[in-house]
C-alpha cells in the first residue's frame, strides 16, 4: 500500500480551469485579468499564491490577477512553427474544505494589451462558479 500524504489526504476539492481564446493578432498581447470569490460568487479577490500559473502579475487594485494567455504553435508546411490562432490559460484550483475556505467562483475579463480594450461580458464580467 502507498504511503498518502497526510496533507494530500485531506485536499477534497479540486478543479482545473483552461480558458481557451482563438485570437488572430499575432503581435497583440491577450490578457486574463481575474480573481476569485470564496464568500460571494463574482466578488473580486486576489487569489492565493498557490493559485497563480506562470506569467501572471498582481493588479495594483490588490483584488485582480492578470495572466498572460500561452500562444499556440501550428506547424508550417514547411515544418517550421508559426504562431496559431489559439491561446490559453491553465489555472488549477485546490483547498482542504475542513482547513480552510472553499473558493465559490472565478471573475475574468479578457484585456487586449496592447489596445486597452476590454471584454466584459457587457459590463457584468465573465464567472465560472464552482459550487
Amino acid at each position: 500500500m502507498q504511503d498518502i500524504d497526510e496533507e494530500e489526504r485531506l485536499v477534497n476539492n479540486s478543479f482545473k480551469v483552461d480558458i481557451i481564446a482563438e485570437y488572430g493578432n499575432t503581435q497583440e498581447e491577450l490578457i486574463l485579468h481575474w480573481g476569485i470569490s470564496k464568500k460571494n460568487a463574482g466578488e473580486w479577490n486576489s487569489p492565493d499564491d498557490r493559485y497563480l500559473p506562470d506569467n501572471t502579475v498582481r493588479f495594483r487594485d490588490g483584488k485582480a490577477c492578470q495572466t498572460k494567455f500561452l500562444r499556440d504553435q501550428t506547424t508550417t508546411s514547411g515544418g517550421a512553427k508559426a504562431p496559431g490562432n489559439l491561446r490559453s490559460v491553465h489555472i488549477n484550483f485546490w483547498w482542504k474544505e475542513a482547513m480552510e475556505p472553499a473558493v465559490k467562483s472565478m471573475s475574468f475579463v479578457l484585456m487586449e494589451q496592447g489596445k486597452n480594450l476590454w471584454h466584459n461580458n457587457g459590463g457584468r464580467d465573465y464567472i465560472i462558479k464552482f459550487e
